[in-house]
């Protein structure tokens, strides 16, 4: 069926490869998050942002061999990001992990077996990337009737990058914005506002 959805090429890694470069993706995700608390850094406060793991998940899953090997690679580095944020935390407010951090890492595998998909051809990998592509553009531009407006310097980059990490052909990438533009009404309607609730 993974054949029939997305075209795999490349040679197929070994497990010993795919647990070392987990880890080094596991550890790369601590640092960046021990890094982002740093308050002498104020230039890169925009990896709090949720495009910026978005765009990070489609290039560590987009390159993957398999949907399994992407999901592991996605998950070590929202578990990173995690475990640097609650160590920060625990040792400044002995703060300890709640139900989100659950429902996180259950989105974070749903988000990256379906990004896999996203690379194949046909309509349902075409709506499954204009669902993400939809996601940027609710961060990167403000889109109205008679009204285009970036939103911030910052979140259009990750918008251009998440194009350029969903591009396969310009016939698909046609179709690819349609959905986005589909999807970015209803993500800025309802889905952002239930996420931001959720998140407290």
């Amino acid at each position: 069926m993974a054949n029939r959805i997305r075209k795999i090429s490349g040679k197929k890694p070994s497990w010993l490869q795919v647990f070392k470069e987990d880890l080094i993706i596991l550890l790369l995700s601590v640092g960046i998050s021990f890094l982002v608390k740093n308050q002498s850094v104020t230039a890169l406060s925009f990896i709090d942002q949720a495009n910026f793991i978005l765009v990070v998940m489609m290039a560590l899953v987009l390159f993957s061999y398999s949907p399994l090997v992407g999901t592991l690679r996605s998950l070590c580095f929202y578990g990173g990001m995690i475990v640097g944020k609650h160590i920060q935390a625990m040792i400044s407010m002995n703060y300890q992990p709640d139900q989100k951090t659950i429902v996180g890492f259950v989105i974070v595998i749903i988000v990256a077996i379906g990004l896999w998909y996203s690379r194949g051809k046909g309509q349902v990998s075409e709506m499954i990337a204009g669902a993400a592509l939809g996601f940027l553009l609710v961060y990167g531009l403000n889109i109205a009737l008679n009204h285009l407006a970036i939103s911030s310097l910052y979140d259009l980059v990750f918008l251009v990058f998440g194009v350029i990490l969903l591009y396969q052909n310009m016939k698909q990438m046609v179709m690819v914005c349609l959905y986005g533009l589909l999807f970015y009404f209803p993500f800025k309607i309802m889905i952002l506002p239930g996420y931001y609730m959720f998140l407290g």
